[in-house]
């Protein structure tokens, strides 16, 4: 579970980056170079740091399907839809909204056969999104205007499109079909759909007009929230399940408060306290058994 307590905590710092890098690129652009940049990352991480465990023989390696259908729906549509989203809410808002994902999670589960209905795991879905929305300041809420619901549209998107890739790392998990190549794989796949758009659809004078500051903003976008947030979040959804990791996600929320209280001298109140303490709760509540194939 660390490695999914990890992810949160960079994943924290992502939201108001992610905002401030479209005041110089388009989305299309962002997105290509964060997913590039992420899969570069993740593979120089699998090749010189990690010595890779396979169920199978080197024949796994050539299954690609996993990673086209995680690059497709955990990566490119994830990130496209999410990024389009800030140009309608505030990224505070957009980040607030994520935390509904553990619910898309638990139900796309029943739906895949890796969970039954359980109220317990139930109660700890409930308990993680309510704990994790006490925590958020109250004017998170009043960040709607005239293209607000586009918005919420567009990150609920993102976040069934987020979920479906957790679900599917978790079914080919259990099947034995994930190794933990298939991030960087995703990562290519996801970057080689953006590609396209990004050339035609975007300014691509931005790219040559960059500031050294602000290459800094994509840079850590693609390598840290990305690339290696993404290493550690997938091995935690292959090594826990996809509903553990939708729980346990939400902890971005107050670790994104926590960031400002170290960084920027700002208060930590009750709400967060006790918001902080239903996630931990939530954790705890998630079943541990796993439902293995033949």
């Amino acid at each position: 579970m660390i490695y999914l307590f990890l992810t949160a905590l960079i994943w924290g710092l992502s939201f108001a980056l992610a905002k401030k890098a479209l005041l110089v690129l388009g989305p299309w652009q962002l997105v290509f170079i964060r997913l590039l940049l992420g899969g570069i990352t993740v593979w120089l991480v699998q090749r010189r740091l990690v010595t890779r465990y396979t169920f199978g023989g080197p024949e796994r390696h050539l299954v690609w399907l996993p990673g086209i259908l995680i690059g497709v729906f955990e990566f490119a549509l994830t990130y496209i839809l999410y990024t389009a989203s800030l140009a309608y809410l505030p990224s505070g808002l957009v980040g607030a909204l994520t935390l509904l994902t553990p619910i898309y999670i638990y139900i796309l589960s029943l739906f895949a056969g890796l969970n039954t209905w359980d109220r317990r795991a139930l109660g700890a879905v409930v308990l993680s999104v309510g704990g994790a929305a006490i925590c958020l300041p109250k004017e998170l809420w009043q960040g709607f205007d005239n293209h607000g619901w586009t918005g919420f549209v567009l990150i609920n998107l993102s976040n069934l499109c987020f979920a479906l890739g957790n679900v599917l790392i978790d079914k080919f998990q259990l099947e034995r079909r994930w190794d933990d190549d298939h991030t960087y794989r995703g990562l290519f796949i996801g970057a080689a759909v953006c590609l396209i758009p990004a050339i035609f659809l975007s300014d691509t004078s931005a790219l040559t007009s960059m500031s050294p500051e602000q290459m800094l903003l994509p840079g850590y976008l693609g390598i840290v929230a990305t690339g290696i947030g993404f290493f550690l979040w997938n091995k935690g959804v292959s090594s826990t399940s996809a509903l553990m990791a939708g729980v346990m996600g939400n902890l971005k929320g107050p670790l994104a408060l926590a960031w400002g209280a170290v960084l920027l001298a700002e208060n930590i109140n009750t709400a967060m306290i006790i918001g902080t303490a239903c996630l931990f709760v939530s954790i705890f509540l998630v079943p541990r058994r796993r439902i293995y194939s033949t």
